[in-house]
């Protein structure tokens, strides 16, 4: 299955093909996922949050790089919450956060994502 991910680059420079790139909302805490063109990447709890179509991903970018992604399996992800400390990403992925916001249209869930070609 294909899926489009949103990320930013890990090093702000140009493009080039050896590029490794983050998330766009978990960056520190040691919880951010990194990703490489060719290589998979495994959330460390939860899911890695992407988008079902590009044309999702493009309403969600707003001028950042887009990953196009291989995964075996994308479960619909309906809730979201605002993480900004480690202990709500926890809690969040194990249901103990009840403050949950709606997802843009088209986010899915992936037990881990490869990428295979930088979109945008």
């Amino acid at each position: 299955m294909i899926v489009y991910k949103v990320v930013r680059k890990l090093v702000p420079s140009r493009l080039t093909e050896d590029d490794k790139f983050t998330s766009l909302v978990i960056t520190e805490y040691g919880l951010r996922l990194e990703y490489e063109v060719g290589k998979t990447t495994v959330p460390f709890i939860g899911r890695v949050f992407a988008f079902a179509t590009l044309i999702q991903a493009r309403d969600f970018a707003y001028n950042r790089i887009i990953l196009k992604c291989r995964t075996p399996y994308k479960h619909p992800l309906k809730r979201c919450v605002h993480f900004s400390q480690p202990n709500e990403v926890v809690a969040f992925w194990l249901g103990e956060d009840t403050s949950t916001l709606l997802t843009v249209r088209g986010t899915v869930g992936c037990d881990e994502v490869t990428p295979i070609e930088v979109v945008k």
